[in-house]
């Protein structure tokens, strides 16, 4: 949807949006909005990107980012600014058409994987492949001081160095400051050559998160608002995406949990199994089918409840503070701390995700 605010004669062109779209049918509503405005408005401005003045100049950003849109093959070097780079290529395209059918976009600046055990081990096999995490590092610099530097490459082969790092044996803290550090100034590179806004955010939000790490954002923190408000299946939903699944499916017998909060007279049971963790709403102690009895039973207000997330980043010790404080009272401690052990940290909050 472009919109165009008559009294000022501005024509603002939005983004994609977040279902993305075929490049031709985003090329026939830009055609659409030439013809409808083309010839009337005398601004255009837009998301990411400068306006321009005078109503010539609406109607040949309008063709060129049309052009772009549909066009198949390579842009052409002589491509005006605001329809050259991401606008029209085929990683644009090949981005709008997996978020459209599956639902997700990668918008990591270089699509790595999260430092998960199973991508850790992979990111170790490259590192050993490419003759360690010394020699990775060696070669990223020698394409980052290359006569035309390839900066996506020293980011992807750098990539592996940081998520192997999980594992000190194989990527020293050393090495590890040293890749984070060429990181950073590939990434931030990249960023000063996108002309697409939203990739050169990325990038170089990328690089600020490396040097040195996640940085607060100022912004009020609104985390203890969104609990209070949850329900206790969103509260749960955001605690089981803590687990850690992988270690959890090692836990081969369901350890069923009842949950029963005093000041509203809800209950319901977390249950888990397979690696996952799911919350059901229970009337009382009546358990949902498919549902064994409870190993333990967990009597607190959800004003309590609530504070746990707040408490710090291990929900175990808090839930253990709160017990020994007398807010909450469990008939078997082993049942929860099965479920709790399998809790990751919570992490900091980070500009990336603010």
């Amino acid at each position: 949807m472009n919109v165009y605010l008559p009294d000022r004669k501005v024509l603002y062109l939005t983004a994609p949006g977040l279902l993305g779209g075929l490049g031709d049918v985003r090329a026939r509503h830009l055609d659409e909005t030439l013809k409808a405005f083309g010839g009337v408005a005398e601004i255009v401005a837009g998301a990411y990107e400068w306006p321009g003045w005078g109503d010539k100049a609406v109607a040949a950003r309008l063709a060129a980012r049309r052009d772009a849109w549909v066009r198949r093959q390579t842009q052409p070097s002589n491509q005006p600014f605001y329809a050259a780079g991401y606008v029209g290529t085929a990683t644009q395209a090949t981005r709008q058409t997996w978020l459209r059918l599956l639902g997700h976009e990668f918008v990591a600046a270089t699509d790595a994987v999260a430092a998960t055990p199973a991508s850790a081990a992979t990111a170790k096999r490259y590192v050993v492949a490419l003759g360690g995490a010394e020699a990775v590092l060696a070669s990223a610099r020698e394409e980052y001081d290359a006569a035309t530097p390839r900066y996506e490459r020293v980011v992807e082969l750098l990539d592996h160095v940081v998520a192997a790092a999980c594992d000190p044996a194989t990527v020293s803290p050393t090495v590890l400051e040293a890749a984070t550090s060429l990181q950073a100034l590939a990434l931030t590179q990249l960023g000063y050559l996108a002309e697409y806004g939203p990739l050169r955010n990325a990038y170089l939000t990328a690089a600020r998160d490396l040097r040195p790490g996640p940085q607060p954002s100022g912004a009020r923190p609104v985390v203890g608002d969104l609990v209070r408000h949850a329900n206790p299946a969103q509260y749960f939903a955001a605690l089981a995406a803590r687990l850690d699944g992988p270690r959890a499916a090692e836990q081969r017998d369901p350890v069923v949990l009842l949950w029963t909060f005093t000041n509203t007279g809800q209950s319901g049971v977390t249950v888990l199994r397979d690696g996952v963790l799911v919350y059901t709403d229970t009337r009382g102690d009546t358990m949902p089918p498919g549902v064994d009895k409870p190993q333990a039973t967990i009597v607190l207000t959800r004003d309590t409840l609530d504070k746990l997330l707040g408490s710090g980043p291990d929900f175990a010790a808090g839930f253990d503070a709160a017990v020994r404080a007398g807010r909450v009272q469990i008939d078997d401690r082993a049942a929860a701390d099965t479920v709790f052990g399998y809790l990751l940290p919570a992490i900091a909050s980070s500009p990336a995700v603010n």
